[in-house]
């Protein structure tokens, strides 16, 4: 950052950029740890790609993008899934938000929907839980949990 600063015109501005970028990614930690780099090496890797958007690390710096920005889906998927062990629903709830919300983008959303539906049957709330099954069928017509929705959806028409 101190060479791009100093010397904003120089020839190793763009290397300098994203090899701090790179740093910052091995140093991010496993997920159920700070994620300050975590979250440095995502800025840094997004001002490279807004920096130099025809370059040819342009794609690779996308790939850690997504990589990292994985990694905190799971984060919070981790801790919604322990939440909803230990029977706090609401607390699940709001870790659950976090992955739909922030990282719809992620690996963990299908799963994270999943979760949430199964908190709308705990806590029987049956209109919330139609919505959702119907937002689940329209992101993930062939879903891995479309069995059980297809089922869910028939155990509610009954009702």
């Amino acid at each position: 950052n101190w060479l791009r600063r100093s010397y904003p015109n120089s020839p190793y501005s763009k290397e300098s950029l994203y090899k701090t970028a790179l740093c910052y990614y091995n140093l991010s930690p496993p997920f159920d740890r700070d994620q300050e780099y975590t979250f440095k090496a995502i800025e840094a890797f997004q001002d490279f790609q807004n920096t130099y958007p025809s370059d040819s690390l342009y794609i690779p710096a996308g790939n850690y993008i997504k990589e990292l920005r994985n990694k905190l889906a799971y984060r919070n998927y981790f801790v919604a899934s322990l939440y909803y062990r230990w029977l706090s629903y609401k607390s699940a709830l709001v870790y659950i938000d976090f992955v739909l919300d922030d990282f719809p983008d992620s690996d963990y959303v299908e799963d994270a929907y999943w979760l949430k539906i199964s908190i709308y049957k705990e806590l029987k709330l049956f209109l919330d839980l139609k919505e959702i099954l119907k937002d689940y069928r329209n992101k993930f017509p062939n879903g891995k949990y479309i069995s059980q929705i297809n089922l869910l959806e028939k155990q509610l028409s009954n009702m």
